[in-house]
């Protein structure tokens, strides 16, 4: 029986910092170790006039030429260009679209990408309910092409059964929609399960940008007892400047923004902190990586309870971490004051986010659960 060809295309992909862009080439190298022809298609992550084509562990990954990002959008005016160039060389069965990504919408054009069978990937929905203006004002023609690119698709995997119920995007497609959650790979490096002494450390990872909820985190430890806890923010973004204007305005001396750091570092401060933080306030945060990063090292989350999300479905209430009501600083701090007095629950929540990281979310099931989803639309 001849392989299957697939086509991924995304925004980006590593060294790329990027919960999805992770999950895209965990995803492609287990695909490939199953015996899956795969390629990927994506953009140079920094700007460039040139695109290139990468081997990477066995895979073929072409990043497309970007000229910057217009609204958090790539620009990429020669993106139809490779593609119509790398869908010949490769000859995929199948494109596997990564969305929201403007530059999957050149497929509409292209009558060999029309030819074949597409799968649509649905991390989030553009509008969240606090969306900056120009996202609402461009979001009516972004619709659709969105839209059309839904009709097209002969399946559309969602990563929650929340967000697949809310997303109004999805609304018109519901029968097309299949669940499949994130996954990620587990790691060879044996698991540092005792907490050291001393302050509750907190680590919160993600793109400093303003759905991430960072303020309402802040302002939770601005009303605790200094020392209390330790919070380190990694990552990077547009807020960056503004969330070090606010640590020093709330004297926050033990709260360090680390910036981008290494995938070995990342593990390394998983292992050394007690609890994740992802307290974000919209639905822009569909499913949230990270959660499963840290439930792989047995470290519990601290989530909020965003409407539509699947946040509080990764992460079991009073069980594999705890979900509070979003944008609320206050109940932010009740429960890290609350584990900070009781760190033994953090680390007998961490064990459970185990047991449950490796029964629901280990890559080889997600791509498992894919792969038969390539073959239903295949025939």
């Amino acid at each position: 029986m001849p392989k299957i060809k697939v086509l991924h295309i995304g925004k980006y992909f590593p060294p790329f910092f990027g919960g999805i862009e992770n999950f895209l080439a965990d995803l492609m190298q287990t695909q490939r170790a199953s015996g899956i022809e795969v390629a990927a298609l994506v953009h140079q992550h920094q700007v460039s006039v040139i695109s290139r084509l990468d081997i990477w562990r066995g895979c073929l990954v072409y990043r497309a030429a970007c000229l910057g990002r217009l609204f958090f959008a790539p620009l990429s005016p020669w993106f139809v260009w490779d593609l119509w160039r790398f869908m010949r060389r490769t000859k995929p069965d199948i494109l596997h679209l990564h969305l929201p990504n403007t530059s999957v919408f050149w497929a509409l054009c292209l009558p060999s990408a029309r030819r074949i069978p597409w799968v649509v990937h649905w991390h989030s929905d553009v509008l969240g309910d606090k969306s900056p203006w120009f996202l609402r004002v461009l979001y009516p023609l972004y619709r659709f092409f969105e839209q059309a690119v839904l009709k097209r698709a002969k399946c559309i995997i969602c990563t929650s059964e929340p967000y697949a119920t809310s997303s109004e995007a999805l609304a018109a497609f519901r029968t097309k929609v299949t669940v499949v959650p994130l996954g990620l790979p587990d790691l060879a490096a044996p698991l540092v399960s005792k907490r050291g002494e001393g302050a509750l450390k907190v680590l919160m990872i993600g793109r400093l940008t303003y759905y991430k909820g960072h303020d309402f985190l802040l302002n939770a430890l601005a009303t605790l007892p200094a020392g209390l806890v330790e919070l380190i923010i990694v990552g990077s973004g547009e807020l960056r400047q503004a969330l070090q204007k606010k640590i020093h305005q709330l004297g926050l001396q033990h709260t360090t923004l680390a910036g981008q750091v290494s995938a070995d570092q990342l593990v390394a401060l998983l292992d050394q902190c007690d609890l994740l933080a992802l307290p974000s306030i919209e639905k822009t945060e569909a499913f949230g990586l990270v959660l499963l990063e840290a439930a792989r090292r047995a470290r519990p989350a601290l989530v909020t309870d965003v409407a539509g999300s699947g946040m509080s479905w990764v992460v079991q209430h009073s069980s594999t971490g705890w979900v509070v009501p979003s944008g609320s600083s206050a109940a932010l701090a009740e429960v890290i004051n609350m584990l900070a007095e009781e760190p033994e629950s953090c680390r007998k929540a961490g064990l459970k986010a185990r047991k449950r990281f490796e029964s629901l979310f280990a890559i080889d099931s997600v791509a498992q659960q894919i792969s038969k989803i390539y073959g239903s639309v295949l025939s």
